[in-house]
This record gives C-alpha cells, sequence and structure tokens, in this order.
C-alpha cells in the first residue's frame, strides 16, 4: 500500500511553524511508516527539498511564477467585490498542483491520496482507477469564517465544495468538523467521523 500526503504544512525541523494540521499529518505519516506502509508526503512550500526515512518520503516543490499567484490569492481573499480575480487566481494556482499531484501518483504508483479541507487543494485532480482521494475535513476557510462571522469568499468556498465533492472518501475528524461541513456546503455526501490518526493507547 502507497499513501501519499499532500499538504501545505507539516512538522518538520526544516519547514515554518505548523499548527494543528502538520503536526497531526507527521504523526500519522510516521506511524503508518512503521506498519510497513509506503508513505509519501508531497509538500509546497515553495522549496524543491527531499527527504528520505524508512517507508516515509516527503518531498517539497516550488511551482515557479505560479508561488507568486498565491500569494496575490493571499493579499486580496478578505477583499469585497475582488472574489472573482480570486477565482480566476486560484483556478491558474490549484490546477497546478493537480499536475503536479498527477505526475507524483503516477511516479510513485501511490494507491490514496489524502488531502485536508482548506483551499479546495483537490479541486482538479483528476479521478482515476490508479488512486483513490481522501478529504479529511479539519476546517476548511468557510467553515471558519462562518463560525468567526468574517466573510466568506464566494470563490474559495465554490474550490473547497469541488474538492469535497470530487474525493471517493470523506473524513471528518470530529462530530462536529462533519456537521459545520454539511451546514457550510451544498453537498449529500456520506461522511465518515474517524477521531485519531493512529492508535493513542500504545
Amino acid at each position: 500500500m502507497k499513501v501519499c500526503f499532500v499538504t501545505d504544512e507539516y512538522a518538520h525541523d526544516d519547514f515554518p511553524n505548523t499548527g494543528g494540521i502538520g503536526i497531526f499529518l507527521k504523526n500519522l505519516s510516521v506511524a503508518l511508516s512503521k506498519d510497513d506502509i509506503e508513505v509519501y508526503v508531497l509538500g509546497f512550500n515553495k522549496k524543491n527539498k527531499k527527504y528520505k526515512y524508512k517507508n516515509l518520503t516527503i518531498e517539497t516543490f516550488n511551482l515557479g511564477w505560479i508561488e507568486y499567484v498565491d500569494i496575490l490569492i493571499k493579499k486580496i481573499q478578505n477583499r469585497k467585490n475582488l472574489d472573482w480575480i480570486t477565482k480566476c487566481l486560484c483556478q491558474i494556482y490549484l490546477r497546478a498542483i493537480a499536475s503536479k499531484v498527477k505526475k507524483h501518483a503516477i511516479k510513485y504508483n501511490i494507491d490514496i491520496i489524502e488531502f485536508n479541507d482548506y483551499m479546495g487543494f483537490s479541486s482538479f485532480v483528476e479521478k482515476s482507477e490508479r488512486y483513490k482521494i481522501i478529504i479529511r475535513l479539519h476546517g476548511s476557510k468557510t467553515v471558519l469564517d462562518r463560525i468567526y462571522k468574517r466573510r466568506v469568499n464566494k470563490a474559495i468556498e465554490y474550490f473547497e465544495q469541488k474538492a469535497i465533492l470530487n474525493a471517493d472518501l470523506i473524513i471528518a475528524v470530529s462530530e462536529f468538523a462533519k456537521k459545520e461541513a454539511l451546514t457550510s456546503f451544498d453537498i449529500n455526501s456520506k461522511i465518515e467521523v474517524c477521531y485519531n490518526g493512529v492508535n493513542n493507547e500504545e
């Protein structure tokens, strides 16, 4: 079994400080690798680096000029009346990520590709008989904006919903995360709840 986690957060000494998703992914990827599962972490943190451990490979990449698109998205995503520009920029950025993920999946014969729900990173990843796409609901930008009563960017909401609908399996980290996703998005998908990514009783 070969599993790939696609992320912009991962707890590692050479990477920027991370929040819950990055720590969660590190714990999960290390635990799976100890069970003789080949684990790949594909990260986009603007650097081209590769780290190889026993059954764990961490590879980060730089998208070249596309990285400036990401910077623009972050600058304008909360500004009123600019959602249409955000949508155009997100399409460019997310398609570039999808292309990179597809090449990675083919190169390493990946069976499962997992994304988190933030920003809709898997929106344009093509479904394939080669692999299954999993979305793990930690709390998307749309969900968090609604919880904290911030303005919801309709473009980002669109891509986050598109990513969820594109998944073969949807996992939520809690009943609350599941409920908020069903409330925030126009989806009728089955969502499994998995509280712990690893066995915390060992």
